[in-house]
C-alpha cells in the first residue's frame, strides 16, 4: 500500500505528498512529493480529476489514486500503452511506484529509474532533500 498523501501542484502536472512513510526515513515524517509531468497529465485526463477532487479523497489514498490513474493510462488500448515511464527519487519510493503499477498490470520493465529532472535537482538544492521528490515522466525512447 502506498504511503499516505496530500495533493500539491508541481511541474504543471499533478503531485501528491505523503506525510508519513517510516520505511524510507528513520525520522518518522516523510514529506515526499509525487510529481507527475504535464505531458502525462495531458495524456491521462483522469489525473486532472484526481487533482481537482483531492480533498474528497481519504488522504491515505491520494498516491494510490494517482498511480492507479497512471497505470490505467499505460494499459493496452490506452494513450500510453506503448510508452515507458521514468521515475526519479529514492529506491524506496520508486519501489512503491513499481509495486502499485505492477499490481495494475504494468510490467516492471516499463518503469525506468532516472536521476531527478533539472527542476527537481534545483529544488532539492544539490542533494539535500532529493529523496523527498519522486517525479514521473514519459521515458525517453530507445
Amino acid at each position: 500500500m502506498p504511503p499516505a498523501a496530500r495533493l500539491n501542484s508541481g511541474m504543471g502536472g499533478t503531485s501528491a505528498a505523503p506525510p508519513e512513510r517510516g520505511q524510507t526515513s528513520g525520522e518518522g515524517d516523510d514529506d515526499t512529493e509525487l510529481v507527475v509531468s504535464r505531458e502525462i497529465v495531458a495524456r491521462c485526463p483522469v489525473l486532472r480529476v484526481v487533482r481537482q477532487h483531492a480533498d474528497a479523497f481519504d488522504q491515505d489514498m491520494v498516491w494510490l489514486a494517482v498511480l492507479e490513474s497512471v497505470a490505467d493510462c499505460m494499459s493496452e488500448g490506452s494513450p500510453m500503452a506503448q510508452q515507458n515511464i521514468a521515475v526519479s527519487g529514492d529506491e524506496g519510493h520508486r519501489h512503491v511506484v513499481r509495486e502499485v503499477l505492477g499490481s495494475r498490470g504494468v510490467a516492471p520493465t516499463r518503469v525506468v529509474a532516472v536521476p531527478p529532472s533539472a527542476l527537481g535537482a534545483a529544488e532539492c538544492q544539490g542533494g539535500k532533500g532529493c529523496a523527498t521528490r519522486v517525479e514521473i515522466t514519459i521515458a525517453p525512447g530507445p
